[in-house]
């Protein structure tokens, strides 16, 4: 099987999933969705320490190569090599995807303020922390409630390919 045979079954592949997915019914789509969201999870929480531990090492050697010599080519392949884990983290207070650099361990936050816990949802993601995103986390400390909780507004649904 050649490399043309390859491409063509994967393009199969693909938009015979995107014609499936455009006709399914919203309660089908909302338990995919769902299903989905719960392998994510589980997949997180059952990830070895090894794996983890690879993780962190990753992201810290991104952070210690970047320097003032590197050219715009090296930075591009550093950022893709950084976001391509895609966003783990969820925030406790929107409930939202991030990445790693966007979010703050909630433990902080409930120590320093102690009505902040009443926004935030005990969700726990990477590494078994609460996690809250900067945006959450600014507006707690001033004793704001956050826009994205405020008056029952959210997010909308979270796009597929993050769950």
């Amino acid at each position: 099987m050649n490399l043309l045979d390859v491409d063509k079954r994967l393009a199969n592949k693909v938009s015979i999933r995107k014609k499936k997915m455009t006709n399914e019914s919203v309660r089908y789509r909302e338990k995919r969705l769902v299903n989905k969201r719960q392998y994510q999870k589980e997949k997180i929480a059952n990830e070895s320490a090894e794996c983890r531990e690879k993780r962190l090492l990753t992201q810290q050697e991104y952070c210690k190569s970047i320097s003032t010599n590197s050219t715009i080519t090296d930075e591009i392949q550093k950022f893709h090599a950084v976001v391509s884990r895609g966003p783990l983290y969820i925030c406790s207070c929107c409930d939202q995807l991030w990445y790693r650099h966007s979010v703050v361990a909630a433990e902080k936050l409930r120590l320093s303020n102690a009505n902040a816990g009443k926004y935030l949802l005990s969700e726990t993601s990477v590494d078994d922390i609460e996690w809250i995103c900067q945006s959450c986390d600014k507006n707690l400390k001033k004793n704001k409630i956050p826009p994205c909780t405020a008056n029952g507004m959210s997010f909308p649904v979270k796009a597929d390919f993050f769950i």
